[in-house]
């Protein structure tokens, strides 16, 4: 009997898959079991198809923060109808540039649009694909314009210390 009791086979085969995207990555299983404090085995046993355990929530913690993606999260995410952006502080730059780019990126999504629709009123299967290109650009730009102001100190906008921000 699984211990997953109410949760679906997709998913579970998702964050398996995840996690074996992970130990991958990771290089294989001995460099997993290191950074994540596990045995060699179960390090397998968690990616297996025919296994009924998972990693724990400390154990994707730590190889996910080990190997800078989190493959096993994601899965999670989408199984609940979410997306994972990551955000990436950045410690240089101006904002103004930052947000510069998100609106040139916002522009550029409204053009791919327009332009799918302009020719036939529709958006076919490729014109998808490229509207979808341009929204990752877009969430990029905003996640830097995000992150730039995470790691940026409480400053009142408009006096000029905070011409830069």
């Amino acid at each position: 009997m699984s211990r997953f009791k109410g949760v679906s086979e997709q998913i579970i085969n998702d964050v398996r898959a995840g996690w074996r995207q992970i130990v991958r990555e990771m290089g294989g299983v001995d460099r997993t079991s290191k950074v994540c404090s596990v045995a060699i085995s179960q390090v397998s046993i968690y990616g297996s198809l025919q296994g009924d355990s998972l990693p724990s929530l400390a154990t994707v913690l730590a190889a996910e923060t080990d190997l800078g993606k989190a493959h096993v999260t994601e899965a999670l995410a989408r199984a609940t109808g979410h997306i994972l952006v990551p955000i990436k502080p950045l410690a240089q730059g101006d904002l103004s540039a930052h947000l510069a780019r998100v609106g040139g990126e916002t522009g550029e999504v409204f053009n791919r649009y327009a332009a799918a629709l302009s020719n036939d009123g529709k958006v076919d299967a490729e014109e998808r694909r490229e509207i979808a290109r341009e929204l990752q650009d877009l969430i990029q730009a905003a996640t830097a314009a995000l992150g730039h102001l995470q790691v940026q100190p409480a400053q009142v906008v408009g006096t000029r210390e905070t011409a830069s921000v």
